[in-house]
C-alpha cells in the first residue's frame, strides 16, 4: 500500500496524466498483435530471418542422430540433444513472442537459451558430467553460476581471455537478458515513471516502439550467437567429419548475417548489443 501511494504522489507532484500505452478497455489485444506484426520494422524481419536459419540448423544437427537407439548414446551425446531440442524450441517460442512485439519476453527467453548454449558446450565435452546431469533427482540440483561454464568454453577453445574481458563481456550479455526476464528497474525505466507508458514497463500488449525493437533484436542477437556456439561445439565433439563439414559450412553465412545485422542494429542503437 505505502508504494502505491508513493506512485500516486509522485505521478501527482509531476503533474503527470496516468493512462496504459498500447492498449486502452475496448482493444482488441488479437487486432493490437497484429498490427505489430505488420509494422514491424524491416531489422527487425531480418532479425527474425536470421533466427529462423540457426532454427534449422539446430534441426539438423539433431537429425544426424535420428536413426540412433537411444541407448547407444553416450552420456554427452544424449545430453546434447536434450538441450538442442530446448535450444530449438526456445528460438521457436524468441521468434513467436518477437513476431508479435514482445521484446521483454523475448529476452526472458533468451536468458534461458544462454544457460542452455553454455551448459551445452559445457556437457559435450564431459561424459563424467552429462552422466551426472543425467541422474539428477532434485529440483534444487542444477547450474547455479553461469560464469564457470563461460570460462570452461573460452579455456575449451583457446580463446585469449584479454585478461578477463571476453568472459566479462559474455556474463554482462547474459546479465543484460536476466535484469529483462526479473524486471529490473535499470533496464525497464521504474526510476522514471514518465517513462513508463513509453518503453514497455507499464504497456500492456505488444510494444513497437524504438525501445521494444531494440529488445527483440537484442534478444534474438544473444539466443542466435550462443545458438551458433553451441552447433559449433556439437560439430567438433559429437559429428562424423562430413557432418561436422556440413554444419561448419551452414554456419559460416548465418554468422556473417548476424555480424551484418549487429552493425546495422549499432547504427541505429550506439549501445546495441
Amino acid at each position: 500500500m505505502r508504494f502505491l501511494q508513493r506512485i500516486r504522489y509522485v505521478l501527482r507532484i509531476a503533474n503527470y496524466e496516468w493512462k496504459l500505452s498500447g492498449l486502452s478497455a475496448d482493444t482488441n489485444l488479437d487486432v493490437a498483435e497484429r498490427t505489430a506484426a505488420s509494422k514491424a520494422p524491416l531489422l527487425v524481419a531480418r532479425h527474425l530471418d536470421y533466427l529462423s536459419d540457426v532454427y534449422n540448423l539446430l534441426v539438423k544437427a539433431s537429425s544426424y542422430f535420428n536413426d540412433r537407439p537411444v541407448n547407444s548414446l553416450t552420456p554427452s551425446a544424449l545430453v546434447s540433444l536434450a538441450l538442442i531440442a530446448r535450444m530449438a524450441n526456445s528460438l521457436r517460442s524468441i521468434s513467436l513472442v518477437a513476431r508479435w512485439g514482445y521484446g521483454a519476453d523475448a529476452c526472458a527467453l533468451a536468458a534461458s537459451t544462454f544457460e542452455f548454449g553454455f551448459e551445452l558446450a559445457h556437457f559435450a565435452r564431459d561424459e563424467n558430467a552429462s552422466k551426472r546431469w543425467i541422474e539428477t533427482e532434485h529440483l534444487t540440483q542444477g547450474v547455479a553460476d553461469m560464469r564457470p561454464l563461460i570460462q570452461a568454453y573460452i579455456t575449451a577453445e583457446a580463446i585469449p581471455p584479454d585478461n578477463g574481458k571476453v568472459a566479462k563481456r559474455q556474463y554482462d550479455m547474459y546479465a543484460k537478458l536476466c535484469a529483462m526476464k526479473h524486471g529490473n528497474p535499470a533496464v525497464t525505466s521504474f526510476h522514471r515513471p514518465a517513462d513508463w507508458t513509453k518503453f514497455g514497463t507499464a504497456r500492456l500488449g505488444p510494444d513497437i516502439s524504438d525501445y521494444g525493437q531494440k529488445a527483440i533484436c537484442f534478444a534474438i542477437t544473444l539466443a542466435g550467437q550462443v545458438s551458433e556456439m553451441a552447433l559449433s561445439v556439437v560439430a567438433k565433439t559429437l559429428l562424423t567429419p562430413g557432418q561436422r563439414t556440413e554444419i561448419e559450412g551452414r554456419l559460416q553465412p548465418v554468422t556473417r548475417s548476424r555480424l551484418a545485422l549487429n552493425t546495422e542494429a549499432r547504427q541505429q542503437w550506439t549501445s546495441f548489443p
